[in-house]
């Protein structure tokens, strides 16, 4: 630990430390690497973000026919119909105070009958299939 000096003694390690920093820091402001150092740092972000600006200008510029999709179209009547019928179309339905659905009943042939072929039979009568065993 550094030992504290009364003033007005000197101590000679801190006195040529003192000296080696001047000099160092006079040689710094004769070269001038203060303004090398800011003015090249200043310099290069400068550079960077004038690159960085043309990079965005250029992007700007591939975007833009993405911008006229914002407009919409101008739709004849009977294309706006459509259009309003299919929006219409994806509302789910109501059933309020709905318990039932009522449907037509069609007659259905069981199992072991013959259906016959031609289009004009009555669809009530019932044909036995009978196979030669019996």
């Amino acid at each position: 630990m550094p030992k504290d000096h009364p003033p007005g003694s000197h101590d000679p390690k801190l006195d040529a430390r003192l000296c080696a920093l001047e000099e160092m820091f006079v040689r710094f402001a004769k070269a001038g690497a203060t303004d090398n150092i800011l003015g090249g740092g200043f310099g290069s972000m400068s550079d960077h973000l004038e690159t960085v600006s043309r990079h965005l200008e250029s992007i700007s510029a591939q975007m833009a026919p993405l911008r006229t999709l914002t407009q919409e179209p101008p739709l004849e009547p009977a294309e706006q119909e459509r259009l309003d019928y299919l929006i219409a179309a994806l509302a789910p339905p109501r059933w309020n105070g709905l318990t039932s659905l009522s449907f037509d009943t069609q007659p259905v042939n069981y199992i072991g009958q013959v259906v016959p072929d031609d289009d004009h039979c009555d669809p009530n009568q019932v044909v036995h299939y009978r196979s030669t065993a019996s």
